[in-house]
């Protein structure tokens, strides 16, 4: 599968203006050719502003972004953020978030620029990315890590959203509503990661019906477990996403077993950062409770 993502035209226009634009510098065309090809084969790079044949980014700057060099592998240092805190059965991160750099720019484009259709091209690539990886050949469900309800009304949209809506345009895989943001906390990115874990704490709350249907639906297919991919743009310290899964798994503790979550994000914080949160790291004694400490905890007799 290739990495550079597709384009509003057919795959022979596509390889032919692509071949031509590895070949030939924009820089050497003329102000009113450049114009021309904008306006009939794509626009604007987001990030270098060089005109481009294909969607929202140059194929140049789609060489140089920071990929995550292990993001296909079954067993990855991406899981590790989550292994033993949720059932974790696979994760994924497209890039290495690096502040200053390309990554981040898109991140920032699509969180705060208002470009929601570069949201859904990021869905896009990831799937496609992605797609022979066999990463999606068991979800079930794609949760998109929601706002609070003030939050939205501020963006007017959730990037996690059109990050999902893109990968459901790939995969088909349907986009589900399982959790709510019941508590308006501030943004994530003024925190360091102690501040990040405490923040997020009891803020979302499991929808115990839709989580039940989609529990019933994974009965009827003759599935032992239903494979949840929780979405986010951006994955840090990996404490919303976890407490994310909580919440679903506090929503249905009788059924919590058959439950388990693979996390699928466009960017992970950088190439020295990635390793397990541990509770050495966050100087917190319950920041590393294991998943079985959590599900006996759900099931304790209330005193």
């Amino acid at each position: 599968m290739s990495l550079l993502p597709q384009s509003r035209f057919p795959p022979q226009a596509r390889l032919f203006f692509h071949l031509l634009f590895m070949s030939v510098s924009l820089r050497s065309v003329s102000y009113p050719m450049k114009l021309a090809l904008s306006m009939m084969f794509g626009g604007r790079c987001e990030l270098c502003g060089e005109i481009t044949a294909f969607e929202f980014v140059c194929s140049r700057c789609l060489l140089r972004l920071p990929y995550v060099d292990e993001r296909m592998r079954t067993e990855n240092r991406i899981l590790q953020r989550f292994e033993g805190a949720i059932p974790i059965c696979r994760a994924y991160s497209l890039l290495y978030y690096v502040k200053g750099q390309q990554s981040q720019h898109i991140v920032t484009a699509i969180k705060y620029r208002s470009a929601q259709a570069f949201g859904e091209w990021a869905g896009t690539f990831i799937a496609d990315d992605a797609l022979s990886s066999g990463i999606f050949d068991d979800i079930d469900l794609l949760q998109p890590i929601p706002l609070h309800i003030l939050r939205l009304l501020q963006r007017t949209y959730n990037q996690s959203v059109l990050i999902a809506r893109g990968i459901r345009k790939r995969t088909g895989i349907p986009v589900a509503s399982l959790v709510r943001r019941q508590k308006y906390r501030m943004s994530q990115t003024r925190f360091h990661a102690v501040e990040r874990r405490e923040n997020v704490v009891g803020a979302f709350e499991g929808q115990r019906k839709a989580i039940l249907k989609a529990l019933d639906e994974k009965d009827r297919k003759g599935k032992t477990r239903l494979n949840i991919a929780l979405v986010d743009d951006v994955v840090t310290t990996g404490s919303t996403i976890i407490n994310c899964a909580r919440a679903i798994m506090q929503a249905i503790p009788e059924r919590a077993d058959e439950i388990c979550f693979t996390v699928i994000s466009l960017a992970i914080s950088g190439r020295s950062q990635i390793g397990a949160v541990t509770s050495e790291k966050l100087n917190l004694p319950d920041a590393t409770i294991s998943n079985e400490e959590f599900l006996a905890l759900q099931h304790r007799p209330l005193s």
